[in-house]
């Protein structure tokens, strides 16, 4: 409301009330939000005779110094809030199978964004848990989860499934690239009929995964689907019948009123996405797109992201000063302590909140809702808490299970 009426009315930013102050002076005074305070200062045109008719406000945002810019208080804020700002934080969450290929389309998607030289990428490791990286692409500030596909990790994914702006990726196979012993296949089996039908039931499991982890939300998930591994399917009909049961799983799920639905299913004009992760040209002209068009449509409904939360990651990437669990009051002390003293006590507390709301959101910390009350724990790295402890652990559970399972056969058990 706020943006709009600067735009309709620039020079409202400047009207003084009885006590000469402008909206500015009344909004610090009231205490009022970080987003409503950094709106008026960012949003101000440079001076009183600005005609906005040939420098709309949005392209002045950020270009130069506003009539604040000099302010002992506000001069620090704005240049905080100047230098450090996204139009939009997109998450993109690539879901699927052990062995799908999704860190590898992941590689491809960062590949394509840093160069259009890059042909192929090596195929990776399988992930353990889940990985978080981030990017930024004109303008947008994408944070990408690779989750570990295989189901002793599916527990701990839910915590991270269930952001807003989100984008969601599932991938799944036409072929078989890992053996019977888990060896990686130097030629891909294309699927069997059974196992066709079990790619069914894989993704029907996926769809119900995130579609119960998101509907806390409020918003619709944006799910896209990739059949990667065409490349190596010679009999096209394989590829036309996996095609169809995913469209016709999809027409299921919408016509399906047993459950509340919470997804979106994005396709293309010939149907599923059909991708080869390894190679960038079928991600730069297939999935990246779409991917761009999806994050257009989530930042038109969003606010600014202000990423002055960048410098908490930073200190807590780079130092030993953040502990990996805290209460949530200490970690606010703790962020109030790292921004300028010049700023009042009440802004550097907003400051924090919106700090805590905006790494809460982004999935760079994990808050315990559900446990103490008004003070809950917060884990402030969960990117070190999934792959690190609980992808260790899974892992270690899952072979000892194994071992347990040889032990029996060879006792005759």
């Amino acid at each position: 409301i706020i943006k709009s009426i600067i735009n309709k009315c620039p020079r409202c930013v400047h009207y003084k009330n009885s006590d000469r102050k402008t909206p500015l002076d009344v909004a610090i005074d009231n205490q009022s939000s970080i987003e409503i305070i950094a709106t008026l200062l960012l949003y101000n045109p440079i001076t009183k005779t600005t005609k906005l008719k040939w420098f709309p406000w949005y392209q002045l945002l950020f270009k130069k110094k506003t009539p604040y810019s000099s302010h002992r208080v506000y001069g620090p804020l704005i240049q905080m809030l100047q230098s450090t700002s996204y139009d939009s934080i997109v998450r993109l969450h690539i879901c699927g199978d052990g062995g799908a290929g999704k860190t590898t389309l992941k590689r491809s998607i960062l590949a394509n964004i840093n160069s259009h030289f890059t042909y192929k990428v090596s195929e990776s490791k399988r992930t353990i848990g889940l990985e978080i990286e981030s990017f930024t692409d004109r303008g947008i500030k994408w944070i990408v989860y690779d989750y570990g596909g295989q189901e002793e990790y599916h527990i701990n994914h839910s915590r991270f499934l269930r952001t807003n702006n989100s984008i969601y990726v599932i991938v799944m196979n036409l072929c078989e690239f890992i053996g019977s012993n888990g060896e990686t296949l130097q030629v891909p089996i294309p699927l069997t009929n059974v196992k066709i039908l079990e790619l069914s039931g894989r993704y029907k499991y996926w769809l119900k995964f995130i579609n119960v982890s998101t509907s806390t939300n409020g918003c619709n998930a944006h799910v896209i689907t990739c059949l990667n591994g065409k490349s190596f399917i010679k009999n096209k009909e394989i590829i036309n019948n996996v095609n169809q049961m995913i469209l016709n799983i999809q027409s299921q799920w919408m016509n399906d009123s047993e459950h509340h639905n919470h997804i979106e299913f994005i396709n293309d004009k010939n149907g599923i996405l059909l991708i080869d992760s390894i190679y960038t040209s079928s991600i730069r002209f297939k999935v990246l797109p779409i991917l761009r068009n999806e994050a257009m449509k989530l930042k038109l409904k969003s606010n600014n992201n202000f990423q002055f939360v960048e410098n908490m990651l930073v200190i807590r990437d780079t130092t030993s000063a953040l502990v990996d669990v805290c209460r949530r009051s200490e970690l606010l002390t703790f962020i109030s302590n790292t921004f300028t003293t010049i700023l009042s006590n009440n802004l550097r507390y907003d400051l924090s909140e919106a700090s805590i709301a905006q790494l809460d959101m982004i999935g760079e910390i994990l808050i315990l809702n559900h446990y103490d009350g008004d003070d809950p724990l917060v884990i402030t790295n969960p990117n070190k808490l999934s792959c690190n402890i609980l992808g260790e652990i899974a892992k270690a559970l899952k072979e000892r299970r194994n071992q347990l399972l040889r032990d029996n056969r060879y006792m005759g058990l």
